[in-house]
């Protein structure tokens, strides 16, 4: 992925994040899928942001998978917002 485009993608994550709006969940689930290391954290994080907002069952699947990743930031926020969703986690 180039720079310019990682950057294009991190900003969207947070933009996501930051709306407090259910409908950015199927675009988070995309991005938690990135190539890029600082795309699925920032995703991960927007996606615990929602919490509350979202169908937590979507998230989480989403979720769990980054909990195995190889950058540990991206392990870090995954955990993080899964704790958000408390018990559905």
């Amino acid at each position: 992925m180039n720079a310019a485009n990682e950057k294009k993608l991190a900003a969207r994550a947070t933009a996501l994040g930051k709306s407090a709006s259910a409908e950015a969940l199927g675009e988070l689930i995309e991005l938690v899928r990135s190539e890029s290391p600082l795309v699925r954290r920032l995703a991960a994080s927007a996606l615990g942001k929602l919490s509350g907002l979202v169908s937590a069952g979507a998230a989480v699947r989403a979720l769990h998978p980054l909990l195995q990743d190889a950058h540990p930031q991206v392990r870090q926020y995954s955990a993080k917002a899964l704790g958000a969703f408390g018990a559905a986690a």
